[in-house]
Parts: structure tokens; C-alpha cells; sequence
């Protein structure tokens, strides 16, 4: 059975128009870890930095009791030399793709950041863009969603996960005035309790009628995989 990565390679850029010559082969890791973080960083300053990293010095955790092989693209690292082609002008791009084929498991993930609490993410609105951080990450994992579901060999790889889920990792950094400790409200850390390693769902119609589910996880929990 070929990898998704291999399916990808093949199919992705070809259905969406990039010519031949200019189609890239997107970046893979896989693990069997029971924990792991993963990590978004810039190819232009080390293109061969892990984007698997120790269990809690990334940017989202996994926890995956079964150690299923999980199949990991940086799709963003990928999409960043498309932005200006005409099949994705103005498509939002989400951080990674993980599959596990053993779980039956696909989970687009993207992720984001504030200083301090997460009404920042919730509620403050870009100058620029009128949109809040979450919002953002939202339109980035749709318009990813639609752009693979575009590709029939894709799209067959998703139709047929029993597990499938656009999530939303999101880190807390610490106060610049309180360098001790981040600031929480007991309702954030309630709501982050309460879901833990399954994340908070959220209602988004424009993913669930995709036949995903939209979660949100605070990155002192890991989300579960297996």
C-alpha cells in the first residue's frame, strides 16, 4: 500500500496545475513515539530541521498509546512556494497532515500562539485581515480541506478514515509583565481540563459538512491519536 506521502506526491500538485518542472515533493517524518511534539520551522533558515521534536518543546503535542506508525507532511512548509500560482492565490494553508493507515486516523492540524490568555486568540480582531487569530487558523484548516478533498486519491485516502479531525494547537507564552508563570482564568483552565488529550470541540459548519470535526487543544495537553 503506498505511503500518503506517496499519493500526495503523485497526484496533489498535478490535479491543481502546477507544471511538471516546478512540483516539489512534500517534506515527511513518521513515529512511532508514545509521545512527541511537532514543530513548524522556517526551510529558508535550516530546510533540514525536524519538524518531530522532543515531547513538550514544540508547539503541539500527540500522545499515541497504541505507538501506530503516525505519517507526518508540513504541508505549510510545501505550500509556501505555491502562494502566488493561480490554483491557490488567497488559499489559507494549515501547518501539517498526520495519518496513521493502522488507525484509521487523519487530523489536519495548525498552529497558533498568544502572549498571556486566550481571549487574545478568541477575540482580538487583526488590524489588517478584521479577523481574530482562531478565525484565521479555522479558514486555514477549510481551505486545506478542500484543496486535498480536490484530489480524488486523497480524497479516497479520507473517505475511508473512520477518525477525522481539523485541530486547532494553540501555546500559551508568558506574561512580558509576569515572567513567572502564563495567566490563566479558571474558565480557560476548566475548559482545557475538562477535554483533555481529546481537545474541546467546537461547532464550524464550513468543516463539518466536510465530515471532519473542529477541536481545540491547549498545549499543555497532548492530543490523543491512539
Amino acid at each position: 500500500m503506498m505511503s500518503l506521502k506517496e499519493v500526495f506526491d503523485r497526484d496533489f500538485l498535478l490535479t491543481h496545475n502546477i507544471p511538471e518542472n516546478k512540483r516539489q515533493q512534500i517534506k515527511q517524518e513518521c513515529t512511532n513515539a508514545l509521545d512527541f511534539d511537532l514543530i513548524d520551522p522556517d526551510p529558508k533558515i535550516d530546510p533540514e530541521e525536524k519538524i518531530i521534536v522532543e515531547f513538550g518543546k514544540g508547539t503541539g503535542s500527540f500522545g499515541n498509546n497504541a505507538e501506530y506508525n503516525i505519517e507526518i507532511l508540513a504541508y505549510d512548509n510545501l505550500m509556501k512556494s505555491y502562494n502566488n500560482c493561480n490554483s491557490f492565490k488567497g488559499v489559507k494553508i494549515c501547518d501539517f497532515i498526520l495519518y496513521s493507515n493502522e488507525n484509521s486516523t487523519i487530523v489536519l492540524n495548525d498552529h497558533t500562539s498568544s502572549i498571556g490568555n486566550r481571549e487574545k486568540l478568541e477575540t482580538e480582531k487583526d488590524s489588517k485581515t478584521g479577523i481574530t487569530k482562531f478565525q484565521k487558523v479555522e479558514k486555514q484548516l477549510k481551505d486545506t480541506l478542500e484543496k486535498l478533498q480536490a484530489v480524488d486519491s486523497l480524497n479516497e485516502i479520507i473517505e475511508n478514515c473512520t477518525t477525522k479531525i481539523c485541530l486547532l494547537s494553540y501555546r500559551l507564552y508568558y506574561d512580558k509583565n509576569n515572567p513567572t508563570k502564563a495567566t490563566f482564568n479558571r474558565g480557560q483552565l476548566a475548559i482545557a481540563k475538562a477535554t483533555g488529550e481529546d481537545g474541546a470541540k467546537f461547532s464550524c459548519p464550513d468543516i463539518e459538512e466536510k465530515g471532519f470535526e473542529f477541536r481545540r487543544i491547549l498545549h499543555n495537553y497532548k492530543f490523543k491519536l491512539s
